[in-house]
């Protein structure tokens, strides 16, 4: 009798088998299906971060309006107001294009201290300084990040603007949390129009329908080491390539 019954055991061992097996194959196309249904948030679709409104500057020794953190990275002298001795002040230069430590009419482009990134999708330029990374975060290369070692970095996003669209009505669109009466125009030294946040942390271009938004995003000191920094940045955008040039630096009578 137990010999009889044995093929049927086996193919009941056969049955229960296959259908672990039809179980394993069907959860594991229900994973994947939902792998390919959860796909990352286009930038259009992720919200703006935007870093608070009330922050406070590292230590800046010789009130130059450049952090002690800054003097390291542009080569400067933190316990001396005009470290080339030309006249300006240390901040005043860097955010105005020329190289802080070297005697006028040296630009800043030119010292060694910045490097200038064309990004390959978009053709918009920016310094940044030498002693950061950069680094392209999406493919298309809406999003883009400037690093520097203390954790501070600097975000550049490129938006499109819809049909017929004004930058106050993008602003109300996509500036979540910010608010219109906190910005200012302003003309940078390449003679680019845009809007400034009134702390200096966040600024918004426009060029060809699209929004390129410049945030400040601060590290985990609690402080601001960058702001001239990010000042110089905002100085230097231009959304394409232009044949507007900084102008020489004016020789002060010693």
């Amino acid at each position: 009798d137990v010999v009889e019954e044995q093929p049927i055991v086996e193919e009941v061992v056969e049955k229960v088998e296959e259908e672990i097996e039809d179980v394993f194959i069907t959860s594991t196309i229900e994973v994947i299906e939902e792998e390919e249904i959860e796909k990352p948030l286009s930038l259009e679709e992720q919200r703006i971060v935007f870093p608070r409104i009330i922050q406070t500057d590292s230590v800046d020794t010789d009130a130059d309006s450049l952090t002690d953190i800054e003097e390291e990275i542009f080569n400067t002298d933190s316990g001396t107001w005009d470290s080339d001795g030309d006249g300006y002040y240390d901040g005043q230069e860097m955010v105005s294009l020329y190289n802080p430590s070297g005697v006028a009419p040296v630009k800043l482009i030119d010292s060694g201290l910045v490097q200038e990134h064309v990004n390959s999708k978009w053709q918009y330029r920016v310094y940044y300084p030498i002693a950061w990374e950069d680094g392209v975060v999406d493919e298309e290369g809406r999003q883009v990040l400037f690093s520097s070692v203390t954790g501070d970095f600097v975000e550049i996003l490129v938006f499109d603007l819809k049909s017929e669209e004004a930058f106050i009505n993008w602003f109300a669109r996509k500036a979540d949390g910010q608010k219109y009466t906190d910005i200012y125009s302003f003309t940078n030294r390449f003679e680019e129009g845009g809007y400034k946040r009134k702390d200096g942390l966040v600024a918004y271009f426009m060029g060809d329908r699209k929004i390129y938004v410049m945030i400040y995003h601060p590290g985990v000191t609690g402080f601001i080491p960058f702001r001239s920094t990010m000042d110089m940045m905002i100085n230097s955008f231009r959304p394409s390539k232009t044949l507007i040039e900084v102008p020489a630096q004016v020789v002060l009578p010693s």
